[in-house]
């Protein structure tokens, strides 16, 4: 992926399907590495959420609220523990580079 994110949304009985507050891109190098990335997201993502807690306790972020959009939106599938091996003769370097990276913080 070129791009990672974090978004701020009403929660509603659908998953992922509230209307948006707050969202913001953060796009990607290449060497990230999950834990730190997905620490980074948290803590923006909180600062996103600090942000426009006023306006959801005084009602002014009804005009600010944004619909997601179903045809944007990415399924994950499950992970397995048979997702976290490595068969470095099925996978191309850039695969490999990707999958250990997904899985593992620095060294």
């Amino acid at each position: 992926d070129a791009v990672a994110g974090v978004s701020v949304a009403f929660t509603v009985l659908k998953m992922d399907a509230g209307p948006l507050l707050r969202q913001e891109e953060r796009p990607l190098v290449g060497d990230e590495q999950e834990p730190p990335l997905l620490l980074e997201l948290f803590e923006r993502g909180t600062e996103l959420l600090l942000d426009a807690l006023p306006s959801v306790w005084d009602g002014s972020c009804a005009g600010q609220l944004a619909p997601q959009e179903d045809a944007r939106a990415t399924k994950a599938a499950k992970l397995s523990t048979a997702d976290a091996e490595l068969r470095l003769e099925q996978l191309s370097a850039s695969e490999a580079h990707n999958k250990v990276r997904a899985r593992t913080g620095p060294c």
